[in-house]
């Protein structure tokens, strides 16, 4: 009987360590975005960066008050580097960054600019939005390298 309990304690501490390696697998970063956009301007308005861990994606388009037809859609692709990727991945925690609310303070009231983080991993995606320029406490790491890249 005892051998019995010992086996069914190794039996759940290997289901455990398991579910815990998937788990953890399910927390792979697939893509970070950073963007911004107002809405009371003339020109490229909205612009979004797209990091992953083989390329970068500017995007830009017309926003607010611009007329699409004079400001057309402009996509660059490049690729990054591993220690690159490494770089704007090493600053994110996920726990916290789930933790924020998907909208912080008043995003582009009074003109003043919304900007967002985003980041997807292969079991959720999830997006903070939050004034121009303005991170939470939270977000000012992984923020500060989205800005200089």
């Amino acid at each position: 009987m005892k051998h019995w309990k010992v086996l069914l304690v190794f039996v759940i501490a290997l289901f455990s360590f398991i579910s815990c390696a998937v788990s953890n697998k399910k927390r792979e970063i697939l893509s970070v975005k950073h963007g911004f956009n107002f809405g009371m301007c003339n020109g490229y308005c909205f612009k979004e960066n797209t990091y992953t861990s083989e390329d970068f994606i500017h995007y830009e388009k017309a926003y607010g008050r611009t007329n699409p037809k004079d400001f057309p859609e402009k996509m660059d692709s490049i690729s990054i580097s591993p220690k690159e990727w490494e770089q704007i991945i090493s600053k994110i925690d996920l726990e916290k960054f789930y933790a924020e609310q998907e909208t912080i303070g008043c995003p582009d009231c009074a003109d003043g600019g919304s900007e967002w983080i985003e980041i997807a991993t292969t079991d959720k995606v999830y997006r903070v939005t939050f004034e121009f320029g303005k991170p939470s406490e939270e977000l000012k790491a992984i923020y500060s390298v989205l800005r200089k890249l």
